[in-house]
């Protein structure tokens, strides 16, 4: 579990979620364009299984609404600092510090 998440202030990424009219189920899609219609995947898929676009908003905003739920502390870093542009640049502006500590060897692959 995260302790605390870690985030850019100006994250690129959407949040889409997509409708399946005929079998009723959800998909959600992360991107880095605001019009789902650029996207591949929508692309590939709307006519075949009548994908409807039902919500979308930037990734940072629905993690502003739900982080508390999570048991989570929020930070934002900025690209203003020398600090945060090396976040930025070395974990793509998004990470997470483990609440609990955790060993590599203890995974099985």
């Amino acid at each position: 579990m995260v302790e605390k998440l870690i985030i850019w202030e100006n994250f690129p990424i959407w949040r889409h979620i997509l409708y399946n009219s005929k079998t009723k189920e959800q998909f959600i899609v992360f991107s880095e364009e605001e019009n789902l219609v650029k996207l591949e995947f929508y692309e590939n898929y709307k006519n075949k299984n009548d994908l409807v676009l039902s919500e979308k908003e930037e990734l940072i905003e629905w993690i502003i609404k739900n982080f508390k739920s999570w048991g989570a502390n929020l930070f934002f870093v900025t690209d203003r600092t020398p600090e945060g542009s090396q976040f930025i640049k070395g974990f793509g502006g998004f990470g997470g510090i483990l609440r609990y500590s955790f060993l590599s060897n203890d995974i099985t692959v």
